[in-house]
């Protein structure tokens, strides 16, 4: 696999014309913005999750607030405190 994505790579910065590199940069983009619709489409408000926070180097459990393009809005059970996760990191609690 990394053979072809050297050749996809060299083929991209030697033979492709500007407006081709274009499409392909709007594709990829394309991708992504469907990929973080999907991740953030799988929370709803009210559901109970946990992720890890570094910052305080504990397990964080709360309520999903809000779902924003890129991140989720959690409050923390038995506090007010807001956290701004993103989708990937959050794992639901039964």
């Amino acid at each position: 696999m990394a053979t072809k994505l050297q050749d996809v790579i060299t083929f991209i910065r030697l033979d492709m014309s500007i407006e081709d590199r274009s499409k392909i940069i709007d594709v990829l983009n394309e991708v992504t913005h469907h990929m973080q619709r999907q991740a953030c489409a799988a929370w709803r408000v009210g559901d109970h999750v946990q992720f890890f926070s570094t910052k305080r180097n504990r397990t964080v459990t709360g309520r999903v607030a809000k779902t924003n393009r890129k991140t989720v809005i959690v409050y923390e059970d038995g506090s007010m405190m807001k956290w701004y996760v993103g989708p990937s990191l959050l794992k639901k609690i039964a």
